[in-house]
């Protein structure tokens, strides 16, 4: 999965259905074994989940859980940087109202 911009963990609910939950910040999920998902970290740059900060995640498989953070950084100067190179405005207004 590329380019969602978004946290995400993806699990089946059933047969030919999946659930999508997005995670809240420090929010920590158990790995059941045997149970498969897809964990997308989100954004460090140009989140899409109308949160203007960058996220990851921590993945241990030996405790079994993973771990979504998300963390804030300066947009204002990011944005700054954005126009000072002469990019579109949309990316500034991506940056800022994380979307």
């Amino acid at each position: 999965m590329a380019y969602t911009h978004r946290p995400l963990v993806i699990r089946a609910a059933g047969r030919l259905r999946l659930a999508f939950d997005a995670p809240e910040n420090a929010e920590v999920a158990d790995l059941t074994p045997g149970r498969r998902l897809i964990l997308n970290c989100g954004s460090l740059g140009q989140p899409r989940d109308r949160q203007a900060a960058g996220s990851y995640l921590v993945l241990d498989t030996t405790a079994g859980r993973v771990e979504f953070i998300c963390f804030g950084y300066d947009v204002h100067q990011a944005a700054g940087k954005i126009r000072a190179a002469g990019l579109p405005v949309y990316f500034v207004e991506r940056r800022l109202q994380g979307k």
